[in-house]
């Protein structure tokens, strides 16, 4: 991980750093309240030197005494709509009861967001963070916290509970797991942040968690469907979900299908133009008399066939794809007579 002001600088943790973000306190009073967002933006670059910007985000608690079931199941569907990365952290060990609440948020959440012609699952990521983990022989394994989480999640006799576990397996495309000892007097008793003086084994599980969830390998980059995020994107995205739900108070399933149905919509738009425009400026990047109409006529079918079949390979939804072409059409026509007009020009040029 290094820092964007300092991308040859590694942004590391030492035993003197003091840990910093989000707040916590002890008590059984509530820290957080609906969604809050680290104002720091960590970019990660992958192998391919594609920058990849990560924004850590936390939410509120559920089942607490000032909450409604409603407005936890709205904040659980948000933080859905919102990550890439889903971390669903419990105490001591993943009993049957917190993968009952889970997978009822789960279902909560999928009634809202669809998956617009995408081929994957509904969402992406799930890390199920087990704190205080009272089983000392997946605390040993190095690779413990994933087989408890393999082993909770296998087949069950019990049809209700194999439900359960069908649900969240068919709901995300990976799901991890890391398990936690305590973090060590000091943090308990002074809320200390300071590392020198955490326990050194949950430092080090901390350290291994990081490092599987951000490694530019596995990283998963925010997806709505089969669109792909950019930070701008995030940007507008996040706007647009908020104003829908603060303007359908009451759970409003289709409202917030809608919204991510029209910027998918445009997204896929804007994707195709850009290919369009991309194909034809390659067309006459050395061109210096222009084409007769029966060559530009075939440029314009090329690029519309080859858009055309990007969208119809990555979308398999039949009534987005015809949304998308209806609009793209229009604009690539649009597009075609900035085109044609360059032409004519060359052509004249090239007579005089």
């Amino acid at each position: 991980m290094h820092k964007e002001q300092h991308p040859n600088e590694p942004w590391q943790l030492t035993q003197t750093t003091k840990l910093a973000g989000f707040e916590f306190r002890e008590g059984e009073d509530r820290t957080t309240l609906g969604i809050w967002a680290w104002n720091r933006v960590f970019i990660i670059q992958q192998n391919d030197g594609k920058k990849v910007a990560v924004s850590l985000i936390d939410s509120q608690g559920t089942f607490d005494n000032h909450t409604t079931y409603q407005d936890c199941s709205t904040i659980f569907a948000m933080t859905c709509m919102f990550s890439s990365v889903m971390c669903f952290n419990v105490f001591t060990d993943l009993q049957e009861d917190k993968l009952n609440d889970l997978a009822t948020f789960v279902d909560h959440a999928k009634k809202i967001v669809d998956n617009l012609g995408g081929n994957g699952k509904l969402f992406q990521d799930l890390a199920f963070i087990v704190r205080d983990c009272c089983f000392n022989k997946y605390l040993e394994d190095k690779n413990g916290g994933q087989k408890y989480i393999e082993k909770v999640l296998s087949e069950v006799k019990v049809q209700e509970r194999q439900e359960v576990r069908d649900s969240l397996n068919a709901s995300y495309e990976r799901k991890f797991g890391f398990v936690f000892p305590h973090p060590g007097k000091q943090v308990a008793l002074k809320k200390t942040s300071k590392i020198s003086e955490m326990d050194s084994e949950f430092v080090e599980k901390t350290k291994e968690m990081v490092e599987t969830l951000l490694s530019p390998a596995k990283l998963s980059i925010k997806q709505l469907g089969p669109v792909e995020f950019c930070c701008k994107d995030m940007c507008s995205y996040i706007p647009l979900c908020v104003q829908c739900f603060d303007e359908n108070q009451e759970f409003a399933p289709q409202a917030v299908q809608t919204v991510n149905r029209d910027f998918v919509i445009n997204k896929e738009v804007q994707r195709a133009i850009e290919k369009y425009i991309e194909f034809l400026e390659k067309v006459f990047v050395n061109c210096k008399t222009g084409y007769d109409q029966i060559k530009m006529d075939e440029f314009h079918m090329n690029a519309f066939t080859c858009v055309q079949n990007d969208i119809l390979k990555r979308i398999k939804s039949k009534a987005i794809n015809d949304e998308i072409m209806k609009i793209f059409v229009k604009q690539a026509n649009n597009k075609y007579v900035h085109y044609f007009e360059k032409n004519q020009l060359l052509v004249e040029v090239r007579h005089f």
